[in-house]
């Protein structure tokens, strides 16, 4: 049964990948993504999903507006800020640990690259890191933005 309803919230709800979003970001659900939402429960996980498709979007806005380079939506600035502005979020709705477990489990595909998941866990710690100290959504947000463009965040280019 949890199974079936994680499905549905994944199937009701998926993140929307845009022309430049990263190839191992489509495809949702992940297997790690449904095991991560059978973790943390089918509330929690639409959260956490609605928290991903969010982080998108700010990142897709900050690229028009010219913050980040419009090719750093894979591997890049800007998408080292969307993992950890994602994260952010996840902290301040379902909890440090449930966003760990969440985000841990996004990138535990085999098939992912791993200089690509080294990335993305260390911009993910990050982004929990900033959801703990800067309990505002726009604060976390803005803190993401500069530790992108100030190079704390891992990028690959």
């Amino acid at each position: 049964m949890v199974g079936a309803v994680t499905a549905a919230i994944w199937a009701a709800a998926p993140v929307q990948a845009g022309p430049a979003a990263p190839a191992h970001e489509e495809g949702y659900p992940s297997n790690g993504d449904i095991i991560g939402c059978l973790i943390i429960g089918p509330f929690d996980c639409g959260i956490a999903q609605a928290n991903a498709r969010d982080a998108e979007e700010v990142a897709n806005e900050l690229v028009a507006n010219g913050v980040f380079p419009g090719d750093s939506l894979h591997n890049g600035k800007a998408d080292a800020f969307r993992h950890c502005y994602w994260n952010a979020l996840m902290v301040h709705y379902i909890d440090a640990q449930q966003a760990k477990i969440v985000a841990d489990r996004h990138e535990a595909d085999p098939g992912l690259p791993q200089d690509e998941v080294g990335m993305d866990l260390h911009n993910n710690a990050a982004g929990r890191d900033i959801g703990v100290r800067e309990p505002i959504d726009i604060n976390a947000q803005d803190e993401c933005k500069w530790s992108a463009l100030d190079g704390r965040l891992a990028t690959l280019r």
